[in-house]
């Protein structure tokens, strides 16, 4: 495993934990809130750049 392959594992389990926090954000139903759910998200998006291989080829590199 590369290390892009090996941050893209890690940020894919940092990323399930903070997709759960937003929910329980949105379900908050607080305007305070928003700013930092929208936060995730883009991280979320980061995430899904990093794992497509057209964006980012070393994620199909070996060790």
């Amino acid at each position: 495993m590369n290390p892009t392959q090996k941050a893209v594992q890690h940020m894919e389990e940092g990323v399930m934990l903070l997709r759960a926090a937003k929910r329980n954000l949105l379900q908050a139903r607080s305007d305070q809130h928003v700013p930092l759910a929208m936060v995730i998200a883009s991280l979320e998006e980061i995430l899904d750049v990093l794992k497509d291989p057209e964006c980012t080829p070393a994620i199909l590199g070996g060790e």
